[in-house]
């Protein structure tokens, strides 16, 4: 019977350190995770869009300066898509803004390779003016990911 208790003893140890150790080595990737690195991302993010707008870039609507500019801000590790939206003044007053018809929609990538599933997306909108005038309003959605 002594023998028996000390081989259930043996085993029930040996099943407790197997326990441990599975729990240990499940649990090691889990510290490891950056949870501020999408917050990080989406405060570049935002941060372009701002320079890109308070330097009047993106009212300017011209593709080659804001691929220029975009790529000369963007941090190199990152990859980026630019997709601006222009509206038109429906009416003289610019109660309502349809999607331009003079200045089509256009997508502007830095860095192809993208990670869809590792992407944050910012918004800016801005507005264009001419002889003090509302133009056109357009709306900027920023895409950002790591390369």
């Amino acid at each position: 019977m002594k023998g028996f208790v000390f081989t259930l003893d043996a085993l029930l140890a040996t099943t407790i350190a197997i326990v441990i150790l599975i729990a240990t080595y499940t649990m090691i990737p889990k510290g490891q995770e950056d949870y501020f690195l999408d917050d990080y991302k989406t405060k570049i993010a935002n941060d372009i869009l701002i320079v890109l707008d308070k330097s009047n870039t993106l009212e300017t609507n011209d593709e080659t300066l804001i691929q220029n500019s975009l790529t000369s801000i963007l941090p190199n590790n990152y990859g980026a898509r630019l997709n601006v939206y222009v509206y038109e003044c429906a009416t003289h007053d610019c109660d309502n803004f349809v999607l331009s018809s003079k200045v089509a929609p256009y997508v502007i990538t830095v860095n192809r390779s993208m990670p869809e599933k590792d992407s944050v997306l910012a918004k800016r909108s801005f507005l264009s003016f001419e002889n003090n005038r509302i133009k056109y309003y357009s709306l900027a959605e920023l895409r950002v990911w790591l390369v």
